[in-house]
């Protein structure tokens, strides 16, 4: 049971890591997305 518990915390700090790893990558790359469109269409 200790085992398993142990593993269980150490997959919620990834996931955690990976979360927050494609926040930050969604956010420059909606930034760098519009910006594109702005060009593209010229607003």
């Amino acid at each position: 049971m200790k085992k398993s518990k142990k593993i269980l915390i150490k997959y919620f700090k990834k996931e955690n890591e990976i979360d927050s790893l494609f926040k930050a990558v969604d956010k420059d790359s909606l930034k760098l997305f519009a910006e594109m469109m702005r060009d593209r269409y010229g607003s």
